[in-house]
């Protein structure tokens, strides 16, 4: 049961933004698979004339699942998820990704089941809570970039609006962290103001662009947070590492670094001595933010534990002997 603007629930279309759809399942035999899913490339059963695809092989018990959903191509793995659940017909999905990061778009709460060996359970209504999300991610999560740091990102959710006053970045590095200023500017895949690239992913939100940063060369994380404008509001907590590199310009004007005076303040309020390499890149900061931000197809975060405030995280997640995947229905 997919979330709709103006409220309630629908088993129509599946929303453009649940790009890939991850099924988590946690048996108390033992077993935590994860299966990673575009939505149409499940078989359609000739009964219903719906999209079916069974998770099988299941230890039989108590176990629970969940779903969500991911507008990137791949989904993540949630820690201890490392086997691919088998499935009938063979070969649909694919395994979570261990090693890259994605921020939720969709989520259900972990959906209770007991299997019983030869049979399927019941199909149940699975509702997934929308969620803000992070994507187009600048610098990408794992990557390497010279200091001073420029970041980019768009904050966007399919079906509520974004609280711009609630966006902040944080930037760390070893035990040392500091707040990143941003420049927001609106965004909707419905307008000419696009959020996703061609708007394909019908989502709103705000594209940001920081003033550059200056990192010691070493890995580093950005920490993303918000909310959007649900009643209650639902989270966003995203936090991703990357690496800082040297660069040749390091050795004319070093850039400068993080020192305990000059933590907790932005960027904007910093009253550290300013280097000639800094003041150039603010000045690159001041003319980012009056142009059109273009998004790099990139997309991220793990999200924070499922509550009744529609914020979700996936812990041990879960899935059912038989889950019904169609276009509107998980």
């Amino acid at each position: 049961m997919w979330p709709q603007p103006g409220g309630g629930e629908s088993t129509g279309p599946v929303p453009a933004a649940a790009q890939t759809v991850r099924v988590t399942f946690d048996s108390e035999a033992g077993l935590q698979c994860c299966l990673a899913i575009k939505p149409t490339t499940v078989p359609i059963d000739p009964v219903s004339g719906l999209r079916l695809l069974v998770l099988d092989q299941l230890p039989p018990g108590p176990a629970t699942f969940t779903v969500a959903a991911f507008a990137t191509d791949f989904a993540p793995a949630p820690e201890g998820f490392t086997a691919l659940c088998a499935t009938s017909p063979p070969g649909v999905g694919q395994a979570c990704d261990a090693t890259r990061p994605a921020s939720t778009a969709f989520q259900s709460q972990p959906q209770p089941v007991t299997i019983v060996a030869g049979t399927r359970p019941p199909a149940i209504d699975i509702g997934l809570a929308a969620l803000p999300f992070v994507f187009d991610l600048q610098p990408p999560p794992g990557d390497s970039t010279a200091s001073p740091v420029l970041v980019t990102f768009t904050a966007a959710d399919a079906i509520t609006a974004i609280d711009g006053n609630s966006i902040t970045v944080e930037a760390s590095f070893r035990s040392l962290s500091k707040r990143v200023a941003v420049t927001l500017s609106p965004c909707d895949d419905k307008t000419a103001s696009l959020c996703s690239e061609q708007g394909r992913l019908q989502v709103a939100g705000f594209l940001a662009v920081s003033t550059p940063v200056a990192l010691p060369p070493g890995p580093a994380s950005l920490h993303i947070t918000g909310r959007d404008l649900a009643s209650p509001p639902a989270e966003l907590d995203f936090i991703y590492d990357f690496t800082v590199v040297a660069d040749s310009q390091a050795a004319i004007a070093p850039a400068v670094t993080f020192s305990p005076q000059s933590l907790g303040r932005s960027a904007g309020d910093r009253t550290d001595p300013v280097t000639a390499a800094e003041q150039q890149a603010r000045g690159t900061a001041r003319t980012l933010s009056a142009v059109a931000v273009v998004p790099v197809r990139t997309a991220t975060s793990t999200p924070a534990p499922f509550n009744r405030r529609r914020a979700a995280t996936p812990t041990a997640t879960p899935t059912p002997t038989a889950a019904d995947i169609t276009e509107g229905s998980p």
